[in-house]
């Protein structure tokens, strides 16, 4: 029989695998300078997905209290989330708007808000 929760901490790895390929790509690949904005929001969104796979491993191993523990601070680290992606949102459109080009990431993520939030 397969341990409980091996599947869940399977996905959360292969994600946060996915993740760092994806996010490696932005500093490998020559793209353009990653700056503050980007880098704030790569730290916090791996930042994230290590809180619930760390919650998931104390839920497995029945340390309740740990995963409680580290359940609250996901009250200040899901705003930080939201506030980084909302940061390098805006600062994409400026940089663009100056440029004279249309943003994709402003109207994907507010489409992404819009149907996460309605």
């Amino acid at each position: 029989m397969m341990n409980k929760y091996t599947l869940e901490i399977g996905f959360l790895v292969m994600v946060i695998a996915v993740s760092l390929v994806g996010f490696s790509s932005l500093a490998l690949l020559g793209q353009p300078m990653l700056d503050a904005y980007h880098v704030l929001h790569i730290i916090t969104s791996l930042a994230w997905l290590l809180l619930l796979l760390t919650q998931i491993v104390f839920v497995r191993q029945h340390r309740f209290h740990l995963h409680r523990t580290i359940g609250t601070s996901i009250f200040a680290a899901g705003p930080v989330l939201v506030a980084s992606l909302t940061l390098l949102t805006v600062h994409s459109a400026a940089k663009d708007a100056v440029m004279g080009s249309p943003d994709d990431f402003v109207v994907q993520n507010v489409t992404f808000a819009v149907e996460v939030y309605s």
